[in-house]
């Protein structure tokens, strides 16, 4: 029902969700992301798993977080454990083509970004998301897929209004309505930009 329920009820679903992801990482020998949301699921993976991942925290250096990252992406490691708020902005992981979200948060963009971390230019191989959620988590997962939806159509009809836009430059046209008309607001001493679309 708000966020201090949700970490709760991530918090208790920690013993159940290791189960899953060992049968998940035991899969097969291919390198692997888990992303965690709370300092207790991230401490539970990296016990469950030992010496075979290597954890990212937010109170590690710097230099310590780097090393890390490096040792992940130059094969050192199987796994890598940390929160997509540490490790899933910017960064290169073409080297591993599997993650787990050992649970969400109600951030597409943190859902989105973290998987664009593996999914980009030079993968050579499929990636697999895994979402360990329980049931509890149903209303997060179904927040983030809404989002989701939302930014497909979003990204359509960008593309759709950018290919009418180059279309009219390439012919030597220009745009003349905006859409938009102004309005002073006197007494409050400034403007509102209303549209009509």
């Amino acid at each position: 029902s708000g966020l201090g329920h949700r970490a709760r009820v991530r918090a208790e679903s920690v013993e159940p969700k290791l189960s899953v992801l060992k049968k998940v990482l035991d899969d097969d020998k291919r390198q692997s992301i888990v992303w965690c949301g709370l300092d207790k699921e991230s401490r539970a993976v990296k016990e469950m798993l030992g010496d075979t991942a290597v954890e990212v925290k937010g109170a590690d250096t710097p230099d310590t977080k780097a090393e890390a990252f490096e040792n992940f992406q130059d094969g050192k490691f199987p796994v890598l454990v940390t929160k997509a708020r540490i490790g899933g902005h910017g960064m290169n992981f073409q080297n591993s083509s599997r993650m787990v979200f050992f649970g969400m948060s109600d951030s597409w963009e943190t859902y989105y970004q973290a998987i664009r971390r593996q999914w980009r230019f030079g993968q050579a191989n499929p990636v697999n998301v895994y979402l360990l959620l329980s049931e509890h988590e149903r209303e997060i997962y179904d927040n983030v897929l809404r989002k989701d939806k939302q930014a497909q159509r979003l990204k359509v009809k960008m593309i759709a209004l950018l290919k009418d836009y180059e279309k009219m430059e390439l012919q030597g046209e220009t745009m003349t309505k905006d859409g938009y008309e102004e309005l002073t607001v006197d007494e409050a001493n400034w403007k509102a930009m209303l549209g009509d679309s």
